[in-house]
């Protein structure tokens, strides 16, 4: 990165159009996420949310529009150099190996990194595994478990250690919350409120609206794959009846 994108957005969209064959299904969608920040991102199901995350990863090709990491172009560039220019995405759902065990899984996402170091490009935020299970003590006497017989909750939580240990400058997670327990959906928020502390800037999708509202510094709402609202600050919390009567309509 130059001088001069020091203060660029950690993820910033603009005007982007995608969809599947004939069908499109986002319209110009704009949005930036500030370095150190969490945006969210609300909608119902349908809106083009999760389609809008795989335009990010690179699975999806881009019509129009542009998509920018850290100051630097980096339309439909595909997944693997995505994930080498440190972008960390969790997909919805519980992406994780149940096969494998959770140290196996650990170190699938620790390859990433070490593949950028190879190539000089290693983050400054430097995710290694011991600092990682840090940030998740469950599984520091549990690296020989299995995944798949971890519960649901700490299933999503791998998932996220593992896109952390790949040691990510930008962080996008789709539907973390989706089917965990209260008790889960708050740990998961003190554990995104402790990253986004740390200086990691994080891309929330969500439906959960109070979830996401106490997490954020700004909140997009989609519907029909536009960004319809946006609210910032203080507005998230005087705002939030009309953030819900908009995901109502």
């Amino acid at each position: 990165m130059t001088v001069s994108d020091q203060h660029a957005p950690a993820l910033e969209v603009s005007r982007l159009t995608a969809g599947y064959g004939d069908s499109t299904v986002l319209s110009g969608v704009s949005l930036a996420l500030e370095p150190g920040r969490i945006a969210v991102l609300l909608g119902r199901n349908g809106v083009g949310k999760s389609t809008l995350v795989r335009c990010l990863a690179g699975l999806l090709p881009v019509r129009s529009g542009t998509v920018s990491m850290l100051g630097q172009d980096v339309t439909n560039r595909p997944t693997h150099a995505m994930a080498d220019l440190g972008f960390g995405v969790l997909p919805q759902g519980k992406r994780m190996f149940p096969s494998l065990t959770v140290g196996e899984n650990l170190d699938l996402g620790y390859l990433t990194r070490r593949r950028r170091a190879k190539r000089g490009g290693d983050p400054p935020l430097a995710w290694s595994p011991e600092r990682v299970l840090d940030l998740f003590p469950v599984f520091a006497d549990r690296m020989r478990t299995r995944a798949g017989s971890l519960s649901g909750g700490e299933q999503q939580m791998l998932a996220l250690a593992r896109a952390m240990v790949g040691g990510p400058r930008v962080l996008v997670l789709d539907e973390p919350s989706e089917a965990l327990s209260p008790a889960r959906v708050s740990e998961l928020g003190r554990l995104l409120r402790g990253l986004r502390d740390q200086g990691m800037p994080i891309l929330l999708v969500e439906q959960n609206v109070s979830f996401a509202c106490d997490l954020a510094d700004v909140v997009h709402v989609m519907d029909k794959g536009r960004i319809v609202a946006e609210r910032r600050g203080a507005q998230i919390t005087d705002d939030r009846e009309l953030i819900r009567d908009l995901l109502s309509i």
